[in-house]
């Protein structure tokens, strides 16, 4: 069955890190995660945004950070996609 999670997901480009929270997937009991090509194309511009930052280290939330039109806490990938 599956069922709408959230997780953080990570960029390392030369010496910096990124990390995105909060990135709406899908996934299924056993654990297997997957999102949307939509979300991944948003998350990659997220990653590139935070790491173009400068900072060494840098933490973003999804809600904050991603266009408001992307998928948000309490709706589903799927719910989103639908539109």
């Amino acid at each position: 069955m599956r069922q709408a999670v959230r997780r953080a997901k990570l960029a390392e480009r030369g010496s910096q890190i990124a990390l995105v929270t909060g990135v709406p997937m899908e996934g299924l009991a056993y654990g297997e995660r997957w999102m949307t090509p939509t979300v991944g194309e948003l998350l990659d511009a997220l990653l590139r945004r935070v790491i173009a930052s400068g900072a060494q280290t840098a933490t973003a939330a999804w809600d904050a950070m991603a266009p408001p039109t992307a998928p948000r806490a309490g709706r589903t990938v799927r719910d989103w996609t639908a539109r």
